[in-house]
Order: C-alpha cells, then sequence, then structure tokens
C-alpha cells in the first residue's frame, strides 16, 4: 500500500504543475475570486453525489473534519490564484519547493520531532534554490508582491499537509464522506467571497476557454489531489510528502514554458536544479532508511 501512496501521490504535483499555466491565461480573463469559484463550483456536483451516497456513513466528527481542511485548502487556493494574477506561473508554481524546509521546520519547532541530517541538508538546498529563483524572479517577468502572495500559499499548503496528515489518521473514518464535506466547504466559502467582494462576473461563463480550464483545475487539479490525498497520505509522513510535492514546480516550469513560453534566468535554472537535489537527497534517505527497518 505504500508504494500505491508513493506513486499517487507523485501524480500530485503533475496535476498542479498544470493548474499553474492554465489557471494563468483564465484568470487573465476575470477576477480571482470568480475563477476561484468557477474552479471549485465545478466539483460540486461530484461532491453532492457522494455525499447523498455515504450519508448513513459520515458522522459529525468526520463533517467537522471535512470542514476544517475544506477551510484550509481554500486559503491556499485563493493565495495561489492572486499570485498568478501579480506574478509569472513559473514563479508561483516555484514557491511549493519549501513545503519541504517548512514541513521541517514545524515538525521540528512545533511538534518537536527530530530531524535527520538528510532532510536538513535537503532543506538547505531547497532554501538555497528558493533564494536563486527569487533573485531572478524580475529578469523572467515576475514581481515581488505576487511571490511574496505565492510564498503565504506555500506555508498554507504545508499547514494543509500535516492538518490532513492529522485528521485522516482515523482508519474509522469516511473517507469519502470527509472529502465530500471537503470540497463543498471549499465551494460555500468561494461563493461567500465571492458575493461579499461583489466579484460575480457571468460574461466569462459564455467564453469555451474559459469554462474549459474551470472545468479541468475543478476536477483534474482540486477533486483528484483532494481524494488522493485523503485516502493515501496517512500512509506517508507529512515531511516525505512534503519533499516529493518538492517537484511541483519542475512539472509547472515545464508547462509554463511549453504553453505560454516562459522561462528562466540562468540562475533561476540553477536553483531548480537545487530543488530538484533536495528532493533526490530526501527520497534515497527515505530509502534507505526503510530498507535498514525490514532488515
Amino acid at each position: 500500500m505504500k508504494r500505491i501512496a508513493f506513486f499517487a501521490l507523485f501524480l500530485n504535483p503533475v496535476l498542479w504543475g498544470s493548474f499553474y499555466t492554465l489557471a494563468k491565461q483564465a484568470v487573465e480573463l476575470t477576477n480571482p475570486l470568480m475563477f476561484s469559484t468557477s474552479e471549485v463550483i465545478a466539483t460540486t456536483p461530484l461532491a453532492l453525489l457522494i455525499l447523498v451516497i455515504r450519508r448513513k456513513h459520515l458522522t459529525r466528527q468526520d463533517f467537522s473534519r471535512g470542514v476544517v481542511l475544506g477551510a484550509l485548502l481554500y486559503s491556499v487556493v485563493i493565495l495561489s490564484i492572486f499570485a498568478l494574477r501579480y506574478t509569472t506561473a513559473t514563479n508561483t508554481a516555484f514557491f511549493p519547493a519549501l513545503n519541504g524546509v517548512l514541513a521541517c521546520a514545524i515538525a521540528w519547532l512545533v511538534l518537536r520531532q527530530r530531524i535527520s541530517a538528510a532532510s536538513v541538508l535537503a532543506g538547505a538546498l531547497s532554501v538555497l534554490g528558493a533564494v536563486c529563483v527569487f533573485r531572478s524572479s524580475g529578469v523572467s517577468g515576475g514581481h515581488a508582491g505576487g511571490d511574496l502572495i505565492a510564498l503565504a500559499s506555500a506555508f498554507m499548503y504545508t499547514i494543509y499537509l500535516f492538518a490532513t496528515k492529522q485528521l485522516t489518521a482515523d482508519e474509522r473514518a469516511d473517507d469519502w464522506g470527509l472529502c465530500a464535506v471537503e470540497l463543498l466547504t471549499l465551494s460555500v466559502l468561494a461563493t461567500a467571497f465571492t458575493t461579499a467582494g461583489h466579484a460575480w462576473d457571468p460574461t466569462v461563463l459564455g467564453r469555451p476557454q474559459f469554462v474549459s480550464v474551470a472545468l479541468y483545475v475543478g476536477l483534474g487539479t482540486t477533486f483528484i489531489p483532494t481524494a488522493i490525498g485523503i485516502f493515501f497520505q496517512r500512509y506517508v509522513s507529512a515531511v516525505d510528502v512534503a519533499f516529493l510535492y518538492v517537484l511541483e514546480p519542475v512539472w509547472g516550469a515545464l508547462f509554463a514554458y511549453l504553453l505560454l513560453d516562459e522561462s528562466l534566468s540562468a540562475l533561476g535554472y540553477l536553483g531548480g536544479g537545487l530543488i530538484i537535489a533536495s528532493s533526490i537527497v530526501q527520497t534515497q534517505f527515505d530509502l534507505r532508511a526503510r530498507a535498514a527497518t525490514a532488515s
């Protein structure tokens, strides 16, 4: 099951990598609140269907857990979309690379967990790579304000990872029902904020490009990754998942290059190489530790 979990969780950064490029194109057609609402509402019919089917299995505890995870995930979604509004897709995709070092910091400072030397090295490489890409931001068309919003999104997602690990640890929990509640919470919050901000823009619903992107983002980069996280993250530590997700900016940069013709400077590519190196260091340590435990 751990191997299946690792494969499923590896798929998430690929899907999220495609999110930045497609969402960047769509968010330029309307305001961030309208796009965030459109993408999460695309998951609502499926979430309602699941909730109806699993209504007899859903407990109050599962419901409250789903609401908490949905609220945390919404903060990640809206911050990411606002970041795309003010900086490049490549830069926005880059900052999740810091999830690993942020997870280590939280595990060490808050949870008082022991961090291996390999994780410290991987975190150092990740930070150094982040500095390189940040320094090259202006050259590649990025903006400091948008970059800071993207950094805030990465921080909130690290918190979401730990919360998912903690709240889905109970094997008696109804995973499907919890997933449905989380997605419905996203829709409710998105609708509420868009209404409060007077940001409804029905004109974009007549544009096929916007509608198709909203559907893909909602189902392919919100519903599927959320379900994967709920079903499989319990088998993998939050720190390991965070370092696995460190490849997200690589996929994001690749999609941005192919579809938006975005690129980084030499310093930016150096930073990307350091980010990949940090992921390799952590993965190799994890594999060796498991081999030693098995023997």
